[in-house]
């Protein structure tokens, strides 16, 4: 038996993670670097008050349907999962598991803490939690609706049974030895939720009832969500805020003016307004991550369904858009600097999963020339390229454009509102397109749901990168898993389906007031259980 402790990271498979950083010339001030805890507490923690947050455009709220990261900012003050990640993503924490062991290569057993409580509101009425409310959600999460339960790759198929010997044990048996099993059962996505809720309502993306520190009193989707005080919340003493307020503001110039003016607490901020904030008010906190959500370059996507067209049939056309994309051009120009390069679709920073940099696709305009000759297309082509709209993609489309045209490559730019690209984009029936993509603490995050055989976000037919994928997921010896994770981006890079562009570096900006708020590593922790104001805003 391998009994795991609370605060150990069992079979985690990762290491800890570094940051890149600039903020020489800016004077940033409590910055994230790996495996460090960045939070801002002084004195003794006060009670009250309501904490107001900037939060980004949402499409919905339902932890299992979503993949949204500003989500996570309801997702997480309502609901718990059996464990959690730490902040900077380098062990796996307890949550509504006291504790939980791997008794051999297949089977994981969970103690649930007793007394657990949903909140205290219709239809739940502060009933206790039970290892059945666990079972359903995790069969909830892994339903098999490609497009609906973005998810479901986390666990299914993986599962041989889910059995609830008492009302406080779980225990999960896998098919195979699976590594990512514990980094998806902490994965920000894989909370418990009521089966009641979820029958009544078909859904839950109005309506977040869990076991978490706030109870959601309001939800206005495109203007605000408020929650007030869980009393019965099961850890002793938390939260320490009365109300939390989550503001939708799409709007950067609003969202500055609204955080500069103090009305809201915590913003995500435009890097291009971090230094007249920094100078209006030096007491002001601004930190700054790198993210983890690639902007990423897509050719046509194929399956057995969806076979590939033309041009994009020949490998050369791929790889010669590949050579003739600049990364360093999109991260001056569409981020003035702030964001880093990528070699595949790991993000950099994420060791040893990471491709080295002596990896990356080279930048040479005569090898794409020579390539797109060789495949057929001396004088290019003709292509669409579509992007959701508004936000930073779209200059990242034009950037794009500019840089394919040195190749005789012409690209129309199909901007869309972000609805209608996501259907498009799941549909699978496109020629190009500029997206925003997904990765976690789990490495396999970046590449099964893009490139595996059940890919959800994106389709790649290569059977042997398939079946690659599915067999790094059995391999728990961590130097053999990261070899073959490293194999498979370097065939991917071969294929050249997309082109990875750059990861963003973000900035949150944080009004003195606010204490011991510890700054989201990877911007999926949104928890605010722990924050207490003190001057201003108490």
């Amino acid at each position: 038996m391998k009994p795991v402790k609370p605060g150990t990271s069992g079979v985690l498979a990762h290491v800890s993670r570094r940051s890149f950083l600039r903020a020489g010339a800016l004077g940033v001030t409590g910055l994230a670097a790996g495996g460090t805890r960045v939070a801002w507490a002084q004195g003794e923690a006060k009670r009250g008050g309501t904490l107001v947050v900037r939060s980004g455009p949402l499409r919905g709220i339902d932890p299992h349907l979503e993949t949204w990261g500003a989500a996570l900012q309801v997702i997480h003050q309502t609901y718990n999962a059996l464990l959690k990640f730490n902040h900077d993503g380098t062990k796996i924490l307890p949550d509504l598991a006291e504790s939980w062991e791997q008794k051999d290569d297949l089977t994981y057993s969970f103690r649930l803490r007793q007394g657990v409580k949903f909140h205290n509101v219709p239809l739940v009425n502060g009933r206790e939690l039970t290892s059945e409310d666990v079972k359903y959600s995790i069969e909830r999460q892994m339903t098999d609706q490609p497009g609906k339960f973005q998810h479901a790759y986390f666990f299914l198929g993986k599962l041989a049974s889910i059995q609830t010997p008492d009302k406080y044990t779980i225990v999960f048996k896998t098919k195979e030895p699976y590594a990512p099993f514990l980094n998806y059962i902490a994965n920000p996505w894989t909370v418990i939720v009521a089966r009641e809720v979820v029958e009544k309502h078909g859904d839950l993306q109005r309506h977040a009832i869990g076991t978490g520190p706030f109870i959601m009193q309001e939800y206005r989707r495109e203007q605000e969500a408020v929650f007030v005080k869980n009393p019965s919340y099961f850890k002793k003493g938390l939260p320490y805020l009365d109300e939390v307020r989550i503001q939708y503001v799409i709007d950067p110039v609003a969202a500055t003016a609204a955080f500069r003016g103090q009305q809201t607490d915590i913003s995500l901020l435009e890097f291009a307004d971090v230094p007249s904030i920094k100078a209006s008010n030096t007491k002001i906190k601004v930190a700054e991550i790198t993210t983890m959500f690639p902007i990423v370059l897509r050719t046509r996507p194929y399956d057995e369904q969806r076979p590939l067209k033309p041009p994009f049939t020949e490998k050369k056309v791929r790889q010669a858009i590949q050579a003739a994309i600049k990364q360093e051009e999109f991260i001056e120009i569409v981020r003035s600097g702030w964001g880093t390069t990528m070699t595949g679709p790991i993000p950099t920073y994420r060791k040893p999963w990471a491709l080295p940099a002596s990896a990356r696709p080279e930048f040479d305009l005569k090898k794409a020339k020579r390539l797109l000759t060789e495949a057929g297309y001396a004088n290019g082509f003709e292509t669409e390229l579509i992007v959701g709209s508004p936000g930073d993609n779209v200059k990242s489309a034009q950037v794009v454009k500019d840089q394919l045209a040195k190749v005789g490559i012409q690209v129309n730019l199909k901007p869309m509102e972000m609805a209608q690209y996501y259907n498009k984009s799941y549909s699978y029936d496109y020629s190009m397109s500029v997206h925003t993509a997904l990765t976690g603490e789990e490495p396999e995050e970046a590449i099964r749901p893009y490139y595996g055989a059940n890919a959800t976000y994106y389709r790649w037919g290569n059977r042997e990168i398939h079946r690659l994928i599915d067999e790094q997921a059995k391999i728990l010896d961590l130097k053999k898993r990261v070899e073959m994770v490293h194999l498979i981006q370097r065939m991917l890079l071969d294929d050249a389906p997309n082109v990875f562009l750059y990861t963003p570096i973000a900035h949150y900006g944080v009004q003195p007031w606010v204490k011991n708020y510890t700054v989201p590593i990877n911007a999926y922790d949104q928890r605010y259980e722990e924050i207490w104001l003190d001057g201003k805003k108490a």
